[in-house]
This record gives C-alpha cells, sequence and structure tokens, in this order.
C-alpha cells in the first residue's frame, strides 16, 4: 500500500480524530464569533471539553475528566448552558461526519494512485478472468435492498440533517471557506424539530417528507454509486455499455405511513398522501432533469417534459385536496365533533382514484424505453445525462419508492372480528378452521365486508378505540384499497408480533395462531376484491419474542399447507417472482434481544434461519430474509459491517435491513457513505461466492459446535427472564434509569405523539424543573411488558451501560453440559469429518473442571453463532462504564422505599454477570483467563484494536452528557429542551456508526497505521 502522506490541508487528514478535532476548531471559531464582544467564556469552556475527550495526543493524559466537566458547567447561567450543550451536540455530529470525510479522503487517494480499495469494485473486478458481459451479470444479480422506518432513533431536525449533508459536501472540496459557511448553516439550523419556534413531534407528512429527502440523497448521488463501477468496468473493456449495467438495488419505506403498528397517527388519509407525495416528488425531480441543459433541446423526451409537467399540475392540485382532508379528518376525530362520515369516506375514495388515475398514466417501463432511445445519439454529454436517467428511472419508477405497509397482527385479527361475527371469541385452532373454510370460497371475503361496510364506514370520523374495532377496521381496509389501486408502490406487508399470544400456550396454539395471522392478512387482501381486481401483497411475518421464534417453521409449515395460502402465493409468484414460489420472513433482532436477552436471542436468529432455509427447500419455496434492528445501534443490530450479516444468515442473493431513524442520517446523508454502501455490499455478495483459489477464507465453522454452542445459549433465556427480565427486577433498575423521561426526551416522532394523545397527556415535555427522588422510583416501577425495545436501549445506553451481556452467567457451565451430553451422543447426524473434528477439538471437556479458556476460544472459531453472541458481549463491555454500575448501585443504596432489599440483590446480580461474562468472553477473544475483572473494560477494548480508538473518543463524548444530564437534574434545571439536545448528542455518538467495525478496509487501514505512528501526522 502507498504511504504518501496526506497534503498539509487538515481537510485532506484520512484519520479521523484529525478530521474531528479540525471540524470542532472550526465550530469554536464560530461558537466565539457569536459571543460578545471579549467574551468567549463557552468557546473556551468548549475547547477544553474537545481536548479532554479528544486529545491531540492521546499518549498525554490530559486533567481528570471529571474535573474538567466540573469546570465546564461552573460559573455559566441558564443561556450560557444552553448554548454550550448545543454546541456540544453539534459537535457529536461533527465527529460522525469527520469519520466519513476521512474515509472518503483515504479511498480517494487510493484512486489516485490506482492502488484498489480493499473489497472494493476495482479489486473485485480486476481479479475476473472471464469477459466483461459475465462480470456484469454476476454484478447485476444480488438484491440489495433498503427500508428506511421513522424509528424513534433520530430526533434531528430536517433542517438540521440537511445541513449536515451541506457540511458534508463542502468538505469534500477542501476549502475551508466553503466548510465555514456550511458550518454556519448547521450551526444555525434548530437541532430538533420546531414548529412556529416550539419544540414538537413531527406528524406523519413530516416524516414522510424525511424519507424524501433520503431518497432524494440517493437519486442525487446515484450516478456517483455508478460511476464506481463504469470506471473499472470500462478500464476491462472498451467496448463497455453503461445501459446493460443494471444493479438490483430496491428501496423500500415504512416511514412514508406504511408502519401503523402502534402508531394511530397513521391512517388511510396519511397513506394516500404519501403516495401522492412520492409521485410528485419524483416527477419534479424527473421534470428538473429533463430540462437540465444536456437534456432540455431532445427532441425525442419533449413529449415526456410536456407530459411530467401536465402531471405535475395535476399532482399540485391532488395534494392540496388530499392535505385538506388530512387536516380536517384528524380535527374531527381529535375533536369528537359530529361529522358525517360517509362524506369522508367519499371524499377518500374520489381522491384516491383520481391519483390513480394520474399515476397510470405514468408508464415508467415506456419512460425508460425512451431514454434509452435517447441515449444512442449526441453528444458525450447528452449521452451520459440520459444513461444517467434511465438508471434513475429503473431504481425509482414512479413511485420513488414502494410503501411497505407494517401492522400488529392483533389489530388485523381485530379486523376480521369485525367481519366475521364471533371469530375473537374462537380458539386459535377454531380460527384457523373458520378462515380455511371462508378462504376456500370465492368471493367471500368480499362479502362479508360487503354486509358490514355501512358500519365500518360510520366509523370514519372516530379515533382509534380499543374496545371498538370499527375505527381500526376502517383505516386498514381503506389501506387495503389503496393497495388495490396503487399496487405498484404498496407491494409488501409485515405482520407484527405474528403468532403471539399473551401467557403460555402451548406449541400447537401457538402454531396456529401463527398461521391464523397470515391467513387473516390475505382474508383482508381478498375483502376488498372489486371487479376482478384485489390487492397482492406478499405476508411478511415479523417473528420477534421466543415463542414464536420457537415455533417459526410450524407457523409457516401450517400455512404452507393451507389452500388459501397455496392460491395466494401462486399469484404472487406468477406477479412478482417470475413464477417461483416466494416466502419473505422478517427476523426481528431488536425486540428478541429485549425479551429473550441477547444471548438467548443471537441462538433463537441463527437456528430460525437455518431451519426457514431446511423448510423451505422442503417445500420448494425461495427463501428471502428480511434483517430487522437498527444496523447502528450496538445493542440491538449494529457492531458488525453489513456484509457480516450477509455472511452469517447467507443473504449474498438477496438481502433486505430496515435502516432505523438514526441510520438514515448515518448512512445516507453523506455522498460518500451513500456511495460506499451499496458499492461495498453489492460487490460483497458476488465476492463472497467467487471461488478461493489461494485458499484466504476464515476457518471453516463446525456444525457440531454451532448446535452446541446454540443450545447452551438458548439455555440462558430461562435465566435471562426470571432473573432480569420482571417488572420487580428490571423494572425497578429502569425507572432509576429514568426510562419514562428519556423516552420522552427521545420519542418525537408521530407514534409518540399518537400515544400521548392516547393517554390524555396532552403533550411530549415531562415536568420540568422538578428534581427527581430515586427513593419515589421504588414505587412506581415500570412495568415491562410495556417496555419499548428502543427506550429500553437507550435508557442503559445513555447511562454508560450496554446490557448485552445480561443473562450470562450461567453459560460456560451450559456450554460444558450441551458438550458432555454431545461426547455421549452417537456419531450420526453429522459428518464424519464434523464428528472428527469436534472430538479433536473437545474431547478433554470433563464434569469434574470448568471449560479451559482454549475450549472457549474452539467455540469462538467453529460456531458462528457462539462468535456473534461474543462479538457482541465484547463490545458491550468495552462501552460499558462500570463506574456507571457502581454509581447507580450507590443511588440505589441510598434511596428508599419498598423492595430496596430485593433491588439491591438484583443490582448485586448484575455486577456479578457483567464480571462473568467479562471471563467467559475474553476467554473465547484471546484464549487465556482474565485474571482481574476489575480491569474488564480496559482488557476488552485492547482485544479489539480495531474499534479501540472510537470506542474511547466516543465513551469519553457520552460521559459529558451524563454528567450534564445528572447535574442538572440535581439542580432542578433539566428543562425539556436541554434534556432533548442530551438525548440527541448522546443519540449521536451512542447510534452513530462505529466505522472501523462497519467498514472493515478502514479499520484495517487505521489500526495499522497508527501502529507505525502515520495516521495524524
Amino acid at each position: 500500500m502507498s504511504k504518501s502522506f496526506p497534503d498539509s490541508n487538515p481537510l485532506a487528514t484520512f484519520d479521523h480524530l484529525s478530521m474531528a478535532r479540525t471540524l470542532s476548531d472550526y465550530l469554536i471559531e464560530l461558537v466565539r464569533k457569536k459571543e460578545e464582544l471579549g467574551n468567549s467564556v463557552v468557546a473556551d469552556k468548549l475547547r477544553a471539553l474537545r481536548d479532554s475527550i479528544w486529545p491531540k495526543d492521546p499518549a498525554i493524559s490530559p486533567p481528570s475528566k471529571e474535573l474538567v466537566f466540573k469546570r465546564a458547567l461552573e460559573g455559566l447561567n441558564s443561556e450560557q448552558k444552553t448554548q454550550l450543550l448545543e454546541a456540544y451536540a453539534h459537535m457529536g455530529h461533527l465527529y460522525e461526519i469527520a469519520g466519513l470525510a476521512a474515509r472518503g479522503n483515504h479511498f480517494d487517494h487510493l484512486r489516485e494512485v490506482s492502488e484498489p480499495i480493499p473489497g472494493g469494485i476495482r479489486e473485485f473486478i480486476q481479479k475476473q478472468n472471464i469477459p466483461s458481459d459475465q462480470i456484469i451479470e454476476k454484478l447485476n444479480k444480488p438484491v440489495f435492498e433498503v427500508v428506511m422506518t421513522q424509528h424513534p432513533t433520530n430526533t434531528n431536525s430536517l433542517e438540521s440533517m440537511q445541513a449536515q449533508r451541506e457540511l458534508a459536501i463542502a468538505i469534500e472540496s477542501k476549502d475551508k471557506g466553503k466548510v465555514m459557511k456550511a458550518l454556519e448553516h448547521f450551526e444555525k439550523a434548530p437541532l430538533l424539530h420546531k414548529v412556529d419556534g416550539k419544540e414538537t413531534n413531527f406528524t406523519a407528512r413530516d416524516e414522510t417528507g424525511i424519507v424524501l429527502n433520503f431518497l432524494g440523497n440517493i437519486y442525487d448521488d446515484l450516478d456517483r454509486i455508478y460511476g464506481q463501477f463504469d470506471r473499472s468496468l470500462a478500464e476491462k473493456n472498451d467496448n463497455y455499455d453503461p445501459l446493460k449495467l443494471n444493479l438490483s438495488i430496491r428501496l423500500g419505506s415504512w416511514g412514508s405511513s406504511g408502519d401503523k403498528d402502534g402508531n394511530n397517527s397513521i391512517t388511510a388519509e396519511t397513506t394516500l398522501e404519501a403516495i401522492a407525495l412520492h409521485t410528485d416528488a419524483i416527477v419534479s425531480r424527473y421534470l428538473k432533469d429533463l430540462k437540465s441543459e444536456n437534456l432540455n433541446d431532445d427532441k425525442q423526451l419533449a413529449p415526456w417534459r410536456k407530459k411530467l409537467e401536465e402531471e405535475s399540475k395535476n399532482l399540485a392540485g391532488l395534494l392540496k385536496d388530499i392535505g385538506t382532508l388530512c387536516e380536517e379528518s384528524e380535527k374531527i376525530r381529535k375533536s369528537g365533533q359530529s361529522a358525517e362520515p360517509a362524506v369522508l369516506s367519499a371524499r377518500f375514495d374520489a381522491l384516491s382514484k383520481d391519483l390513480a388515475v394520474v399515476r397510470d398514466r405514468l408508464d415508467a417501463k415506456q419512460f425508460e424505453a425512451d431514454l434509452a432511445t435517447a441515449a444512442g445519439s449526441g453528444s458525450s454529454e447528452h449521452k451520459k445525462a440520459a444513461v444517467e436517467m434511465v438508471r434513475k428511472v429503473r431504481l425509482f419508477g414512479f413511485n420513488f419508492s414502494k410503501i411497505e405497509y407494517r401492522e400488529t397482527a392483533v389489530e388485523y385479527s381485530r379486523v376480521v372480528s369485525a367481519l366475521i361475527p364471533g371469530y375473537d371469541k374462537l380458539k386459535p385452532q377454531e380460527k384457523l378452521e373458520r378462515l380455511n373454510e371462508i378462504l376456500s370460497h370465492d368471493g367471500a371475503p368480499a362479502k362479508f365486508f360487503e354486509r358490514h361496510k355501512e358500519e365500518i364506514v360510520a366509523a370514519a370520523d372516530k379515533p382509534y378505540d380499543k374496545k371498538s374495532a370499527l375505527p381500526i377496521a376502517y383505516h386498514t381496509l381503506k389501506r387495503m384499497e389503496l393497495a388495490r389501486d396503487h399496487g405498484g408502490i404498496i407491494r409488501d406487508n409485515v405482520l407484527a408480533e405474528c403468532g403471539k399470544l399473551e401467557g403460555k400456550h402451548s406449541e400447537a396454539d401457538v402454531t396456529a395462531q401463527g398461521a391464523a395471522n397470515i391467513l387473516e392478512a390475505v382474508l383482508l387482501q381478498k375483502a376488498v376484491e372489486r371487479d376482478g381486481k384485489r390487492p397482492l401483497l406478499g405476508v411478511v411475518p415479523l417473528f420477534e419474542e421466543p415463542e414464536t421464534m420457537t415455533n417459526i417453521t410450524g407457523i409457516m409449515d401450517r400455512a404452507y399447507r393451507n389452500p388459501g395460502y397455496q392460491e395466494h402465493m401462486k399469484l404472487l409468484a406468477k406477479e412478482h417472482y417470475d413464477g417461483k414460489k416466494t416466502q419473505q420472513v422478517q427476523i426481528a433482532h431488536s425486540d428478541n434481544a429485549r425479551r429473550s436477552g441477547l444471548q438467548a436471542a443471537r441462538a433463537y436468529i441463527h437456528e430460525a434461519h437455518k431451519r426457514m432455509r431446511e423448510l423451505n427447500k422442503n417445500y420448494k419455496i425461495q427463501t428471502q430474509f428480511f434483517e430487522g434492528g437498527s444496523i447502528s445501534d450496538a445493542y440491538r443490530n449494529g457492531v458488525r459491517a453489513i456484509s457480516g450479516s450477509v455472511d452469517a444468515f447467507e443473504l449474498h442473493d438477496f438481502a433486505k435491513f430496515t435502516f432505523q431513524g438514526g441510520d438514515l442520517l448515518n448512512y445516507f446523508n453523506t455522498p460518500g457513505s451513500i456511495g460506499r454502501l451499496f458499492s461495498r455490499n453489492i460487490v460483497h455478495a458476488v465476492s463472497a461466492k467467487e471461488p478461493d483459489p489461494d485458499n484466504k477464507q476464515k476457518e471453516k465453522p463446525n456444525a457440531i459446535i454451532d448446535d452446541i454452542a446454540i443450545a447452551a445459549l438458548k439455555r440462558t433465556l430461562q435465566d435471562y427472564q426470571q432473573q432480569d427480565f420482571t417488572t420487580e427486577k428490571m423494572g425497578k433498575i429502569l425507572a432509576a434509569l429514568y426510562y419514562d423521561e428519556e423516552t420522552k426526551a427521545g420519542n418525537r416522532g408521530s407514534r409518540a405523539a399518537a400515544r400521548t394523545e392516547e393517554t390524555a397527556k396532552g403533550k411530549l415535555a415531562f415536568a420540568t424543573g422538578a428534581k427527581v427522588q430515586v427513593g419515589a422510583l421504588h414505587h412506581v416501577p415500570i412495568e415491562i411488558k410495556d417496555v419499548r425495545t428502543i427506550a429500553f436501549s437507550e435508557a442503559w445506553q445513555h447511562a454508560g451501560i450496554v446490557p448485552s451481556w445480561l443473562g450470562s452467567k450461567n453459560l460456560d457451565k451450559y456450554l460444558q453440559e450441551e458438550t458432555l451430553n454431545m461426547l455421549a451422543q452417537p456419531h450420526v447426524g453429522y459428518s464424519q469429518h464434523a464428528w472428527q473434528e469436534f472430538d479433536n477439538l473437545l474431547k478433554d471437556v470433563s464434569a469434574k473442571k470448568p471449560l479451559e479458556p482454549d475450549d472457549l476460544q474452539t467455540f469462538y472459531k467453529k460456531s458462528p453463532t457462539f462468535k456473534d453472541a461474543q462479538d457482541r458481549t465484547a463490545f458491550a463491555l468495552a462501552m460499558t462504564d462500570p463506574a456507571a454500575l457502581y454509581k447507580l448501585q450507590t443511588r440505589l443504596a441510598a434511596s428508599e422505599g419498598p423492595g430496596k432489599e430485593k433491588v439491591m440483590e438484583y443490582m448485586n446480580h448484575i455486577m456479578e454477570t457483567y464480571r462473568s461474562a467479562s471471563k467467559t468472553t475474553y476467554a473465547a477473544f484471546e484464549g487465556k483467563l482474565m485474571l482481574d475483572p476489575r480491569m474488564a473494560r480496559n482488557l476488552m477494548t485492547q482485544a479489539l484494536p480495531r474499534l479501540a480508538p472510537v470506542l474511547v473518543q466516543k465513551t469519553d463524548y457520552r460521559s459529558f452528557l451524563q454528567y450534564s444530564r445528572e447535574q442538572l437534574r440535581e439542580e432542578g434545571k433539566l428543562t425539556a429542551h436541554l434534556h432533548g439536545i442530551i438525548h440527541n448528542a448522546g443519540d449521536t455518538i451512542s447510534h452513530g456508526r462505529y466505522l472501523p467495525a462497519d467498514d472493515p478496509a478502514y479499520g484495517r487501514f487505521l489500526s495499522e497505521n497508527r501502529q507505525v505512528g502515520w495516521i495524524g501526522r
């Protein structure tokens, strides 16, 4: 690798920390200019904080951080404290932008000196000894699908996110003047969403706008994504035809009023508006491109310019009318005022019909063909512009992205109960039989709807009601009609909590319930069939808790054997999957971790992938896995590069991931990040299936050892549910971690707004200025069944604790017992090689002594499931501040109230689990004993050399936020605004990207060059 040094321009550095310090210097400059003449107290304190947490020379010990933190807040009035914390939050965002910018500089340098980026496009193409057409065929094959959600790990205003993109683009210019101008815009933009100067929740319309903003970024950067492929393929073949390259990138959105799961702000009207907004946004962009300098004079495209201008005007009128309907219907439902529900319904139907007429006139295939023809003639600039537009139309069509529905299975059950009298009284097996009967008769579901349509429409003006299913039935069936009439944009229906039953139930009941939930979703599609036309949505069951994960194949087997579902799959195969029967299944990483403990969850998740593949193979069904959980959040599904999940679950042909609120900012806001995400993951998917002539592949797993690990990890479920995940234990700890306050500070989406209205709180903000007594919290533990995963992880992480190790106290013991059980088994069921390797590696395991460190390292090397769990545990141990655990323990000890003794016992249990997990994971990583568990955090950080600097930098940044929150709370000055800013800053770091893990090529570069003292010079 070339070791040319970056030039003297600090904006050209390859080092994350150096770039972060440079950008924070610029920010401090701005803060200093804003302060009164001769008074730079906030700027000086911000610099002192920056130098403490991100020292220029990490080898030189800075002053005590606690002392620096104390001095930072001392002597400041309320306004100055607000200024300091807002500037500090901006500095956190700059740290994230800095990493992406420094990585981009490094990769740009490699391109300049003609060195291929490790794992990149050029390296892959250079290795290919086949014609370029065959290379293109390989690159076109793997599907990489992004689904954008609006889950509340992102509290940033749209203005702030747009300013951050402007800043990232300015940094690429390496021009300080441009950077300072963009930074000034960012510093002025409100961090939190405001309306008329007041902080408030996003509405459903706002959230659609945010999704469209990120889709717009991909639109603007698509040429950059393809350009990386084009350059390397053109080097390979002088006659390269760029139109042959058609990458299988797919885009979807829950955030555009698709995700109704638990969100009563998402209605039939907001979904209709989202369809119109998507259509209008993409038409506007196409029209702008057609009027660009390189395409404006093309007479072949003149009809399209005229057509899009006309449809743009039509859409503007429709959007105005749909917006009015949204606002009026929302006002009616909130106020309870009388209205004519049949009129609301009729207005909705008329507007949907008018929108469908416009959308039906927009033929994406014809537009693509006409653009391809235009690309065959004219100047090189004209050809290039036409090719770029062909690629945009292939990806975005006239949808911009599809809108994917998500709804909780129990809500669909309620809607079916509104159609079928007595359905809600049936047992799971009886429900399944009833659904079988109805679906076996053509037109039966539609007849049920017709019988009850009048009473359902009569609920059009009613708010969501837990007792009456009629309001949810109205919106659900209207949304199904939208899927029928706008099928090009609505393709899939995710069924949350599929198969879930309250309490303990038999396997037969769980599998029957899950299959019934799937058939309910099919029945609702058929209920709105009209004139031979019905929605044709893929039903995507979402499995997110241990009981259904255990029975996942039983649920799907019962669905596959159902004639009604068989018919549905045949229709889907014909319409969407080239005649191949296909089943998509979503596996929840986040909710499984919360409900099962991360250790058991990883086992259930890995096992579910294996079992589903085997089941579908028997049925000759094509399997598509949809991986849920934040890509950034270390607790829920972060830590690894996306390619790590692709490899672990064999997603090389089809990979689909949710990118949650914070992920959107992390992955889809800067050009370098967008380009790298798509190019790297497409190339990785292809490369992973290539032969390995140099035999450089990682050590191959052993199926026996992996199954032992899965069995042992699953046994931690019972420990976690009995010893940790209860209201009386973890519920009280969550209360002490201010779970409710953290939830309110972070939940700024439309879902949170709907929930606060439902509980008549009327606003998001908690009572400000009040000092919270920990002792009082013992009287109101958080109900564990009501805990939300995002708030759960945030409450822990913002306190300096990443609890991925909870539940793992007896893991060593379970591994030992499961190994001994396997050693006693007849050598059947696995390959001879697997048995031989297992015997050679673990034959010395004995009941008389604990597992040796080298035994645990064997599991780490040979079990992908165990490695996955311990990688996450290692990260959590390195990110968990033992001082935060001791501080929590001390606070609880000083508190008063009933149940204190039990809480302290549980706190001791947490500490013991932390020490036990530290020993196990360290042994797995290093193959030796951890002699002093008090050094666990330092040792685990050292065991992650690529990640270590980022872990330390992020942890130190977060420490001041923890200190500030505690101090302001103690003073009774933790206002809603300040808490929101602190939460925003904490999310930026806790839920930001860990680039050395997320991008191994850049991580290796940082690690190697830091060791030789090059980085940062």
